[in-house]
């Protein structure tokens, strides 16, 4: 039985125009109309669900900055050793009075707003550890001390291959205090040991990632400078010269 349904709700010559057969007709149109309006709201997106706010993404890890006190006094040291260097544009600033686990070697571009060029952890002498705090709290310049130095020094002009990969030399600028770096041979060097392990603690070395030593010791070498602060007083200022 066929229908041509409308609104009007007409029938074919089977059913007639008879009253019963209209009223089918209007029923049966009724219930398509319905069902079609029901599949229409399934298959529509859902206002309240395209609304619906999505967790932000955590923010990057601000990466720590040298307090603008530490790099004053870097800059201040630095002109008071000028003679010793060569370029001035790049200094390196090291606190070794923050934990070891942080983040407390940076590289800094003079030239460019102190634009920090690059940063990382780096390890202290195994004798200065604090093993509260993992920091620097015991200093000394003594051949064989195992202790850290800190205050003014100046790098080598080339690296060079050693024990623990890539090495750059410095000398200690401040007499009785760190002039002895040579002599220990403290160096900028990778932080990978000989068996394959990560460094921790050191001679008195100062230690960068070996995935990058390349790249961060040519930028520092060629007698640039480095300071380091370390073993602060308990009054917090700092013992470095």
């Amino acid at each position: 039985m066929r229908l041509a349904l409308a609104w009007g709700g007409s029938v074919d010559k089977t059913l007639g125009r008879t009253p019963a057969g209209l009223q089918f007709a209007r029923v049966l149109l009724n219930a398509i109309t319905l069902l079609l309006v029901a599949c229409s709201r399934e298959s529509a997106p859902s206002p309240t669900a395209a609304k619906r706010p999505t967790a932000a993404r955590p923010l990057p890890k601000t990466p720590a900055r040298p307090s603008g006190e530490l790099v004053a006094r870097a800059k201040a040291s630095q002109t008071a050793h000028k003679r010793s260097v060569r370029r001035s544009d790049i200094i390196t600033v090291i606190d070794l009075n923050r934990p070891s686990a942080e983040e407390r070697l940076w590289v800094i571009d003079c030239a460019h707003g102190d634009r920090v060029l690059f940063q990382s952890r780096t390890s202290h002498a195994a004798l200065s550890d604090d093993p509260k705090t993992h920091t620097a709290t015991t200093c000394g310049n003594a051949i064989d001390s195992k202790l850290s130095s800190p205050g003014a020094y100046v790098t080598g002009k080339n690296l060079r291959e050693g024990k623990f990969g890539l090495s750059l030399e410095v000398d200690g600028l401040n007499r009785g205090v760190n002039d002895n770096a040579r002599k220990r041979a403290i160096l900028f060097h990778t932080n990978r040991m000989p068996d394959g392990g990560t460094m921790g603690l050191s001679w008195g070395c100062f230690t960068v990632p070996v995935e990058r030593a390349g790249e961060v010791l040519n930028l520092i070498a060629g007698q640039t400078f480095v300071y380091v602060a370390a073993c602060e007083k308990s009054d917090g200022t700092a013992t470095a010269p």
